[in-house]
């Protein structure tokens, strides 16, 4: 696995079908790999874009299982293989991550192993968003990425294409952070990006965080103290229908019921917004 800190994985003189430098040969020439990339090109494989609706969630499958693997496995029959992984890191901690994964399950494993008719689920988190960058609680605040954040949308891209990933359904939220995230994931693939694939759906916003949204962060703590920060965090104060926020006053959310449009959310509140588009749209497609 030498290859994971030596090659570069956006090196745009790679050709598009796939990676072609010596040690990346190699790897994938190993002949307990090939039958792993083998399957991936057979099984249905989605990817499903990610805001903040899952706080803190990082690259192990421990914090992956606490934060989604119950209604992943109860709405699939665990007859789906999801595979965390995370846009919101740099280069060197992806490819580590990666490299452990492959260690730990096997070869490719982590990629979706197993009967070639086991589907394949991605789920990915956007890269960095200019909030992100200045610590502010962004919620459904329709913010860019930042310039780091399309590079990490980049990496995530060649990382996956190191892998011979071919996506036939991407779902993202309505917000530009993850439609531009995988805009730029699914550019760096063979298949290049392809609207057709992509399905955009409100449930997939971050969490709402009311009040709190377009605050600092840090200076919310300072002022309201860490234990009030961390229960505003859980369960946030309501915005006022008259704010700027409220998405009811966002011609993007024109075609929900009045119902739909939170004032905040707590963690269960987008949990119950989230698990139907899973069971409904989500589920069959895999």
């Amino acid at each position: 696995l030498q290859w994971w800190s030596a090659a570069s994985l956006c090196d745009s003189s790679l050709p598009r079908e796939g990676p072609r430098s010596s040690a990346q040969a190699m790897a994938m020439d190993d002949s307990r790999r090939a039958p792993a990339v083998q399957r991936i090109r057979t099984q249905v494989v989605v990817l499903v874009l990610l805001c903040e609706i899952a706080p803190r969630l990082q690259c192990s499958r421990v914090a992956a299982s606490r934060a989604i693997s119950a209604p992943v496995q109860s709405a699939t029959a665990s007859c789906a293989r999801a595979v965390v992984m995370n846009a919101y890191i740099d280069r060197d901690s992806m490819n580590d991550h990666m490299a452990r994964e492959s260690v730990s399950h096997g070869a490719g494993e982590s990629l979706g192993s197993g009967d070639a008719s086991t589907p394949c689920v991605v789920f990915l988190r956007h890269g960095e968003s200019e909030w992100n960058n200045a610590n502010r609680f962004t919620g459904w605040e329709d913010v860019p990425l930042s310039p780091k954040g399309e590079m990490q949308a980049q990496q995530a891209g060649c990382l996956m294409r190191t892998f011979n990933f071919k996506f036939d359904t991407v779902y993202t939220s309505l917000l530009q952070r993850t439609t531009r995230t995988a805009e730029l994931v699914m550019e760096q693939l063979p298949q290049g990006y392809e609207p057709e694939r992509v399905r955009r759906d409100w449930r997939l916003n971050e969490r709402m965080y009311g009040a709190l949204t377009g605050l600092n962060k840090h200076d919310v703590a300072d002022k309201y103290g860490q234990h009030q920060f961390e229960e505003w965090v859980r369960d946030p104060p309501p915005l006022t229908r008259s704010s700027q926020y409220y998405p009811g006053n966002d011609p993007m959310y024109a075609h929900l019921q009045p119902e739909d449009l939170p004032l905040k959310e707590s963690f269960e509140d987008c949990m119950r917004r989230v698990v139907p588009l899973w069971e409904n749209s989500i589920k069959p497609d895999v």
